[in-house]
């Protein structure tokens, strides 16, 4: 509201004079100040601000995974469960209540699209050919800044790692020139989005030198609330009935350890990975490698050669977040899955078959989210007095 009310007036707001003796808000970046898709919501209450951010950033992803799949040569019903699956799936809804990273983790797909088909072939004009990857450039950049902009720079990170390695995907079929062009664009878009945003980075900056993580994390510290493997399936299925994390651990369901795409959606990816065929199914199964990896965080030794050795591994807790990655990859598979299943059936079989399947199978995966999302405590909707309300500190307690 301090942010909306000053944005209002005309004013940016360097301060907040509501947090304690005062604290800096231009600076902080999960207050976001500067992401220009919060702009038009300044005239809404605090709790339509964020229904209405939720929604948009939710559309945003289910859109990128759409087109991401069409780009891939995906059929549009295999494009439409891909992005059903990203904004259904069970890391979403735990999002809504870390606003700042679902906003950051809607731009990932367009990232994606960003950087593939990025090359620097023989074939004809130079000119044209370095034109396309300075377009593709731009159009990284831009969404590099709406990243930094949005407010939380660990989501930042795990998306910019993850396509970096995926950047090198061309280098194991040996395919030099499109890992250059992919580099380069990865490359002059990083800095040029860091450079867009550099209004909200530079007062960042100078106020993490004053934070506790200046010189790092400990290993402890940074792999605290790591994945552990025994409660990866309530992880990775939806937390309804048996596999319930109530039920199996005695332990109520924290929306950080939630990585499901639902029954449907995950037999969709298993079949994907199975099936699919492409660039579309190495992305899904090393986003799925790569996310279930690094989110089991000290369960994992890797973990600790790399936050000893990689810059960033130090500064972030909760390992658990990479699954993010995973939810990337397995919606991917869940959208080739999808398309190989409708192909076979148009081939199998009368062609009036598989125009039923194709809405039956969206519906069901459909309803299989909604019913996993419901029985989930996070998803519940919370009253407005827990937004907006003012409450007092229990110092009581203490």
């Amino acid at each position: 509201e301090a942010v909306a009310s000053a944005l209002r007036d005309g004013r940016i707001p360097f301060w907040n004079p509501y947090l304690f003796g005062g604290a800096p808000l231009l600076a902080n970046p999960q207050a976001a100040v500067l992401y220009p898709l919060h702009w038009p919501l300044i005239w809404l209450g605090v709790t339509k601000q964020v229904y209405w951010s939720a929604a948009i950033h939710t559309w945003l992803l289910g859109m990128g995974g759409y087109f991401l799949l069409r780009y891939w040569g995906s059929g549009a019903w295999g494009g439409l469960v891909t992005a059903l699956v990203l904004s259904g799936a069970g890391i979403v809804g735990g999002l809504m209540g870390h606003l700042n990273q679902l906003n950051v983790a809607a731009w990932g797909p367009w990232a994606v699209l960003c950087i593939e088909g990025a090359h620097l072939g023989r074939q004809g004009r130079w000119e044209t050919r370095w034109a396309g990857v300075l377009v593709r450039s731009a159009a990284f950049a831009l969404v590099v800044a709406l990243m930094l902009l949005a407010g939380h720079t660990q989501t930042v990170y795990i998306v910019l790692f993850g396509l970096g390695l995926w950047c090198l995907w061309p280098v194991v079929q040996r395919q030099w020139r499109e890992t250059l062009a992919r580099l380069l664009v990865y490359a002059a878009g990083v800095v040029l989005g860091a450079l867009m945003s550099a209004p909200q980075l530079l007062p960042t900056l100078e106020l993490s030198g004053l934070g506790l993580r200046t010189g790092g994390l400990n290993y402890l510290e940074a792999t605290s609330f790591s994945l552990k493997p025994l409660q990866l399936p309530w992880t990775l299925l939806p937390s309804y009935g048996l596999l319930s994390m109530q039920a199996v651990f005695d332990t109520p369901a924290y929306s950080e350890f939630v990585a499901y795409i639902g029954v449907f959606g995950l037999l969709l990816a298993i079949l994907g990975a199975w099936k699919g065929r492409g660039r579309a199914r190495a992305f899904g199964l090393a986003l799925v490698v790569l996310g279930l990896a690094l989110g089991l965080g000290r369960w994992n030794p890797l973990y600790y050669v790399l936050h000893a050795a990689v810059p960033g591994f130090d500064l972030f807790r909760v390992p658990a977040r990479w699954m993010l990655l995973y939810t990337y990859g397995v919606a991917v598979l869940a959208g080739l899955g999808t398309h190989w299943l409708l192909g076979t059936l148009a081939q199998r079989s009368k062609a009036r078959v598989a125009a039923w399947a194709a809405p039956v199978l969206l519906l069901l995966v459909a309803a299989d989210l909604l019913l996993a999302a419901r029985s989930l405590p996070h998803t519940h909707p919370t009253a407005p007095e827990a937004v907006d309300g003012v409450r007092s500190a229990p110092a009581h307690l203490l």
